[in-house]
């Protein structure tokens, strides 16, 4: 992982996070099977590889950017050679005692290296140093790098929810308990 130095986000910051690349290419996708019969009924999904690169949006707008890190309990950059390179935000939202991951963003030439596990570690650190008793985060299906980090970071995929973001994507929703 290359060195890094994690902070609260500044404003000085918005341009240069907001100017990261925040969509990416995957070769594998999550997909969603149902099952509806007279007496049984689920959903499951597979991990499905794809012959080429697909493209994974992100499911929110470059223009509500700046307004939703202003409305989060908590905003982190992280810093490599001094230069913001990646964040994370945090913000409870109707369930108490519930901190939801809202974005984890890492400059396309750095990612896989560690800094979003970073950055939700040190989101996670300041949780438990409060009264929040768990974390959660919704992940379009197609993002399998972040649906990979969330299980490694003792996420539990805990339901999803079809046309979830502004995109029309599948939500994948992932639960941590902290205490």
């Amino acid at each position: 992982m290359p060195e890094i130095a994690i902070r609260p986000m500044q404003e000085a910051d918005l341009p240069v996070l907001i100017g990261l690349e925040h969509s990416g290419q995957t070769l594998a996708v999550w997909q969603l099977d149902r099952v509806a019969e007279q007496h049984r009924w689920g959903a499951t999904f597979r991990l499905a590889r794809l012959p080429r690169p697909a493209h994974v949006e992100y499911p929110r707008r470059a223009a509500e950017l700046q307004t939703r890190w202003q409305a989060a309990d908590l905003a982190l950059t992280a810093l490599f050679e001094g230069q913001p390179v990646a964040y994370v935000t945090l913000k409870q939202r109707s369930e108490a005692g519930v901190l939801w991951v809202e974005d984890v963003v890492t400059r396309l030439n750095l990612r896989r290296q560690g800094i979003a596990t970073a950055l939700l570690l040190a989101g996670r650190s300041w949780a438990l140093q409060g009264s929040w008793r768990a974390m959660a985060m919704e992940v379009p299906a197609k993002n399998v790098p972040m649906i990979e980090l969330a299980i490694r970071l003792g996420y539990v995929f805990s339901g999803y929810r079809e046309a979830y973001f502004a995109n029309q994507e599948i939500a994948a929703f992932f639960f941590h308990t902290l205490r």
